[in-house]
């Protein structure tokens, strides 16, 4: 173990090893980045309590998380927004400050177990102190090199209560679902996308030909670990290990579903459910041409290019080519299910759906589309675009300096957005790209512009146009 070199003095004995690339100067707080470095050089401005001997030793464990602490404030209120082949600047500067190699990667496990350790304690913490329950799910952004991209290889760090668990066992399936379908919806994904991003920044292979077994799987929710613990370290389990059970449910319930449906809608009620879908469907084409009115006087010296796109509105919402399969969207990489929920609402008036029963350890059930009539939800009427808001904060509120500080496309207005589609010609595609830029992930946006026939050559550029417009107006 080395110790700090002079003129440095703790003044007083401390256990602190100093981590590789720190230096005899200690950078100063505004530049301090979290990793092990960072948090060296800010122990180093805090001290170690030289006035009483001996007491950051016996508590060192606890000024640990404080340090941590001091780095982690305020990361909750951030939302930045990153495409698809990037990390977050906090990753860049963890990986900067720690070795190549074996070396770096102990140091970041090493950390990444202090963070987690201290997550869990404050999520305690809130628990004991206030009541309430607080359930949380942590899967890393890798799993072990060359195994499948499967549930089965994918393993968990829960938060929960554990006497919760004791009074009422049955909790035990529901939570075990619970994290089965995080697993599978959401940390796959995640997993892809991570190595996706991996591969292109650090030039890495991650296809390695490997046999690796998978993780001994948990059929219900693990024990706590260490035992008493609200710790637990939960292994997922294979799709097709209930694939047999599900699709015999799923049969089952179909059935049973379409008797019902048969001897609901041949009874008298089968018009007044008609009456209610022309209805809800006469609204939206109200909301539709009030919208249109509302363009047009917006929009003032662009009514030459966009009031006829406007002004059919309707009919292009059920005709637009690259909407004409609702399946499309689902072609490409972690679409939101709401798009095509949407877009299938678009083309046809509601219909009534089938009752679907979950099942343990099985994929989610997708939302059932709501009523025509809130598609375009409570401020339809208030907006002189679709898709933009008059006032209201942001959807996506960023604290702090903007990433996309000094670029010109951050302060582009609607004018520069509908101008630029008249130059090129997207005016017909105008709703499509609305639908893409509100319910599509932003670092999906490329491919599926692309799907839908936006060229190459100034896809990107539309991009930053429509992070302006439609995610950054306040």
């Amino acid at each position: 173990m080395c110790t700090a070199n002079p003129p440095f003095s703790w003044g007083t004995s401390v256990n602190v090893p100093v981590p590789p690339g720190a230096q005899d100067t200690i950078t100063q707080r505004p530049s301090l980045c979290f990793n092990p470095v960072g948090l060296y050089d800010l122990r180093r401005h805090l001290g170690a309590l030289p006035q009483t001997p001996g007491i950051y030793n016996l508590y060192k464990r606890r000024f640990d998380l404080t340090d941590i602490a001091w780095f982690a404030q305020g990361s909750a209120m951030k939302n930045d927004i990153i495409q698809n082949d990037r990390f977050h600047s906090e990753f860049k500067a963890l990986r900067d400050g720690t070795p190549s190699g074996d070396a770096g990667m102990d140091a970041r496990s090493k950390l990444r177990s202090k963070v987690l350790d201290g997550v869990f304690d404050m999520l305690g913490l809130l628990t004991r102190g206030f009541g309430g329950t607080v359930f949380a799910i942590h899967v890393a952004g890798t799993t072990r090199p060359g195994s499948p991209k499967d549930p089965q290889y994918v393993k968990a760090n829960v938060f929960f209560p554990d006497h919760l668990l004791c009074e009422e066992p049955h909790l035990r399936t529901v939570l075990g679902n619970m994290v089965q379908q995080f697993i599978v919806e959401v940390s796959i994904p995640t997993i892809m996308q991570y190595e996706c991003c991996a591969a292109k920044l650090f030039k890495l292979k991650l296809t390695l030909a490997t046999d690796l077994r998978p993780l001994m799987q948990h059929r219900d929710f693990p024990t706590a670990s260490p035992p008493s613990s609200c710790n637990f370290i939960f292994h997922s389990c294979p799709l097709t290990a209930t694939a047999a059970a599900t699709a015999a449910a799923a049969t089952t319930t179909a059935a049973a579903d379409d008797e019902y449906l048969v001897n609901e809608y041949t009874s008298s009620q089968y018009k007044a459910i008609l009456g209610d879908k022309e209805r809800e469907l006469e609204e939206c084409h109200n909301q539709i041409s009030e919208l249109t009115a509302q363009v047009s006087a917006l929009m003032g010296e662009h009514d030459d290019h966009f009031s006829d796109h406007f002004s059919t509105t309707e009919s292009s919402i059920s005709s637009t080519t690259a909407f004409s399969n609702p399946t499309l969207i689902l072609n490409t990489h972690r679409p939101s299910p709401n798009v095509t929920i949407r877009l299938s609402r678009l083309q046809s008036p509601a219909t009534p759906t089938s009752r679907r029963v979950a099942s343990p350890f099985s994929t989610p059930s997708r939302r059932t589309p709501t009523a025509a009539a809130s598609r375009l939800g409570p401020n339809s009427q208030k907006s002189p675009f679709p898709g933009f808001q008059n006032s209201g904060p942001s959807q996506f509120p960023h604290e702090g300096p903007s990433d996309n500080a000094g670029d010109p496309r951050s302060s582009a207005t609607t004018e520069d957005y509908v101008t630029f589609l008249a130059e090129h010609s997207l005016s017909a595609q105008a709703t499509a790209i609305m639908v893409i830029a509100q319910h599509v992930p932003m670092f999906s946006w490329r491919g599926v512009l692309l799907t839908v026939g936006i060229s190459d050559k100034v896809v990107d550029e539309l991009m930053g146009l429509m992070s302006s417009v439609f995610l950054h107006r306040t």
